[in-house]
């Protein structure tokens, strides 16, 4: 399900307008200054932040060698699914980062080029990778797409959204978008495969 837009209303003008045109609103309204309406703008960058948690796509089950499982057919049709949704929504700005691990990087090159980063890799602690994400959204401060696996995506999901369960179920090639409103962070999208066709 998608989580719509956040709307605002300007009660002088009576009309309904998305976040950014409402800030214009105001400062019609209340008069203020350019320099203010910039700041507004500038707090409302870095309080809105974005990261997708994508799952790799379906992969062989050769359990002896990790880190080289590569996608299978199937594995091949759903990321290009998933990759063509995320074409579609995501803002020209994101940056895409993938696990070492080639299904993962398979997966990813769908979108883009990732920037691999073995923080991510398949056994990785789900405290080191809630911290690597918080680092990168505070270094880049911009959308982070991520590439990576299970069990830990579902658990950083849980994380973040503070749910009382262990982990959230993600399966192959699906998609947990998350947005940041102040400090809490809410769930904007939750998509498997199957329902980004078309």
């Amino acid at each position: 399900m998608l989580i719509p837009h956040l709307v605002t209303r300007c009660r002088d003008f009576g009309f309904c307008t998305p976040y950014a045109s409402h800030l214009a609103c105001l400062a019609v309204c209340a008069k203020v200054s350019f320099s203010s309406l910039q700041q507004a703008a500038h707090v409302k960058e870095v309080l809105f932040m974005q990261m997708i948690l994508w799952r790799h796509a379906e992969a062989d089950d050769n359990y002896h060698r990790d880190l080289s499982r590569e996608l299978t057919p199937k594995g091949h049709r759903q990321a290009q699914t998933t990759a063509r949704w995320l074409h579609k929504y995501l803002p020209d700005d994101y940056l895409l980062v993938s696990s070492q691990a080639s299904r993962a990087k398979q997966t990813a090159q769908y979108l883009s080029k990732p920037l691999i980063d073995a923080r991510f890799n398949p056994g990785s602690r789900v405290n080191q990778v809630e911290h690597a994400l918080k680092l990168l959204l505070n270094t880049h401060a911009r959308p982070i797409v991520l590439v990576a696996h299970q069990p830990f995506l579902g658990q950083v999901a849980s994380l973040f959204v503070h749910c009382d369960c262990r982990s959230q179920p993600v399966k192959k090639s699906a998609i947990y978008w998350l947005k940041s409103r102040g400090d809490s962070w809410y769930y904007k999208a939750i998509l498997p495969p199957k329902l980004m066709k078309g």
